[in-house]
């Protein structure tokens, strides 16, 4: 069945799709479902997807019971740096292991993580001449848009080896610029 765009219609083919398996099988069989939000937000990528809503996944059970997984949308929103966008690698403080990236000229932005060669031990941010604050050594930091520079800092548990590093920022309207780099 299709709609009157040639799309198949998901939920009458998933729901057909529980209904024969719940009747074949007695065990635990999980029937994965897609909800119709992730599917319009993982179809319709590059016709503006909102990127804010995570992708929903449905699990029937054959004992009637519901599970949702619910993750992010990889790589949605991905876009080039803006013209004039800059991702500086540095170390802070004369420390080799205390190692960062400071963000500028890329527009409002609403995040930045970073991905050193070494395993991170804690997170600093500073939004332009704001307090520094912590963050998450794994996700970075999350603010209220700003056009100001942001440093993002954290120790790693070892010296950075030369390596393949990335700069994730995500700007205000939720789009994603990821930089990748050399340590070195």
């Amino acid at each position: 069945m299709t709609t009157s765009s040639g799309r198949p219609r998901l939920r009458s083919m998933v729901a057909a799709t529980a209904a024969a398996a719940l009747a074949v099988t007695a065990t635990a069989t999980l029937i994965p479902t897609i909800s119709s939000s992730a599917v319009a937000a993982s179809t319709v990528e590059d016709e503006g997807a909102n990127c804010a809503v995570p992708a929903t996944i449905v699990l029937y059970r054959s004992d009637f019971t519901v599970s949702e997984l619910v993750k992010p949308i990889e790589g949605c929103g991905e876009v080039s740096p803006p013209a004039g966008c800059i991702a500086e690698l540095s170390t802070f403080n004369g420390d080799s292991k205390f190692v960062g990236v400071a963000v500028s000229g890329c527009g409002s932005i609403k995040g930045v993580q970073f991905t050193p060669s070494a395993t991170p031990t804690d997170c600093f941010v500073q939004v332009g001449a704001d307090p520094v604050e912590t963050c998450s050594p794994t996700g970075g930091a999350t603010f209220a848009p700003t056009t100001q520079e942001v440093l993002l800092a954290m120790h790693t548990d070892a010296e950075p080896p030369c390596g393949p590093v990335m700069t994730t920022i995500t700007l205000a309207g939720g789009a994603v610029v990821k930089i990748p780099d050399n340590w070195c």
